[in-house]
């Protein structure tokens, strides 16, 4: 799932703020000691992600693993998609309002996530032989928090990581809320294998790097991904792919961004935007969050993949400001939606998965 391909990349980018520029990537070893020097420690950065639905060349790029390779994924239009504002993170003791839940018992080291929308919590269990993610919590309103958690926690980074190293594990997926109860138990899956080095060429960095190929999914769907995670900072680039490892039509997104030590304070919107649902992929609802620089109206729709419209969450004049919506597909199929913002002139659209 989406989800846990998102959890590994944010694994990774914390190790490699942290390092200094590698002279060689294939000699690059993390082990979890590496890992271990983070807790306590803090930082923020601001990522802007560029999306291309050009795939000519990719399947090329995505045969070619190997050591001392070269990735080029220019020669294609970019559209920038997306700008955070900045988040910062920090490694806590176990202060999490739900620490004590069963699904974390084996946590070790938990995250906290000051975003703009609110702290979230990630427990981890970090061993000799790599992290396992246990689950998150995320709060919904005063008091009420959805728990995401993997029962037995699923593994998503082995030590030692470098060229070479490959894992495999399954969990079972549990979602619940702390007022409502258990939402769904989903058997999940996930492999990866750190298949080549080398360097990547974007349009907006060129970098030493090490590739994963990334696949995690259900019996439901599958989706795949080809991780160029670049050091030092938390550049990287990625490929898109289908379950029969194809380059999908939003195939290439590359993120730019830069890190600090400092925390930085939330600052006002001064652009529209349309941030990525949260959880995704979702079962049965997920929350949509969107920011407006100004009052006006506003219109936020659901559409399947055959360009139907299939939900209305909101259309209505509103103030500027944060605001968001709640998605809920229990009545709806397994499978893909868009979610299109309109507001005034701007439009912009964000995929999601939805899996019963």
């Amino acid at each position: 799932m989406r989800r846990d391909i998102s959890i590994l990349r944010f694994l990774l980018t914390l190790l490699f703020i942290a390092m200094a520029e590698p002279s060689a990537f294939a000699q690059l070893t993390i082990t979890s000691s590496d890992y271990l020097s983070l807790v306590g420690t803090s930082g923020n950065w601001a990522d802007t992600a560029y999306t291309s639905t050009d795939t000519s060349g990719l399947a090329n790029i995505i045969g070619d693993s190997g050591s001392d390779r070269t990735w080029d994924l220019t020669g294609r239009n970019f559209q920038m998609s997306t700008v955070t504002d900045s988040v910062s993170y920090r490694y806590f003791p176990g202060d999490a309002p739900n620490a004590g839940d069963s699904l974390f018992s084996a946590s070790n080291v938990v995250l906290g996530n000051g975003g703009a929308t609110g702290k979230t919590w990630l427990f981890l269990k970090v061993s000799s032989g790599g992290v396992y993610t246990c689950g998150t919590e995320i709060p919904l309103s005063q008091g009420v928090y959805e728990i995401q958690g993997y029962e037995p926690p699923l593994l998503q980074l082995r030590f030692p990581l470098t060229f070479g190293t490959s894992w495999a594990d399954s969990s079972s997926y549990i979602l619940y809320t702390t007022n409502a109860g258990t939402i769904s138990r989903t058997p999940v899956y996930e492999s990866a294998t750190v298949d080549g080095y080398g360097t990547v060429v974007t349009p907006f960095f060129t970098k030493p790097c090490l590739r994963l190929h990334l696949v995690s999914g259900s019996s439901a769907i599958t989706v795949g991904s080809y991780l160029f995670v670049c050091g030092p900072g938390n550049e990287s680039a990625e490929i898109l792919v289908d379950a029969n490892n194809r380059a999908s039509t939003v195939a290439c997104t590359v993120q730019g961004a830069g890190a600090t030590g400092i925390r930085s304070a939330a600052r006002p919107a001064t652009r529209f935007r349309l941030m990525q649902n949260y959880p995704n992929p979702f079962n049965p609802s997920t929350v949509i969050s969107y920011k407006l620089p100004e009052s006006g109206r506003v219109t936020l729709k659901i559409y399947d993949v055959l360009g139907r419209e299939v939900r209305t969450l909101v259309d209505r004049r509103q103030a500027e400001g944060i605001h968001s919506a709640t998605f809920d597909a229990r009545d709806l199929p397994s499978g893909v939606y868009f979610c299109t913002l309109r507001a005034g002139s701007f439009v912009d659209t964000k995929k999601l998965t939805f899996i019963k």
